[in-house]
């Protein structure tokens, strides 16, 4: 299987919107959404994200051979944290393609492309994503290690 990242215009703004509504079920049960008077969960907060010329907010699909499998949203760390460069805003992955390496492909890819200190955001109570972002954080730093980039 081979991941690709593909950065997601404007013009693919439906495509997430759909990923969105799978993403807001799952963590449905974490975040308490709800969904409006048509079923759908609200998505709002998008345009930036899908402003290709905005190289701060990106949004993007993650891909295995070459179909959608998932998205990231990536975005500059808190204000006021000025130890944090860049934030995972949101990580979603379909089901078929986690515990695959997959989703740790793409999260090491996005590092690559955007040098810096990081925050993930995660819900505690969603213990494999939990499980997940600490397995694969603790992989990038010994592979930084490893590499020499990182003491």
């Amino acid at each position: 299987m081979q991941m690709t990242l593909e950065r997601i215009g404007t013009d693919r703004a439906p495509a997430l919107n759909n990923l969105f509504q799978m993403y807001g079920c799952e963590f449905s049960q974490y975040h308490e959404w709800d969904v409006d008077e048509n079923g759908f969960f609200e998505v709002d907060e998008l345009d930036d994200f899908l402003d290709v010329g905005n190289e701060e907010f990106a949004s993007y699909f993650v891909k295995v051979d070459g179909k959608i499998a998932g998205f990231v949203l990536v975005c500059p760390g808190e204000a006021g944290d000025r130890h944090t460069s860049w934030q995972i805003e949101e990580f979603f992955v379909l089901p078929k393609y986690r515990c695959t390496g997959i989703s740790k492909q793409a999260f090491f890819e996005i590092l690559r492309r955007y040098k810096g200190s990081w925050q993930i955001l995660f819900h505690h109570k969603n213990v494999a994503s939990v499980n997940f972002w600490d397995k694969a954080v603790n992989d990038w730093e010994r592979k930084a290690k490893e590499l020499g980039v990182m003491n």
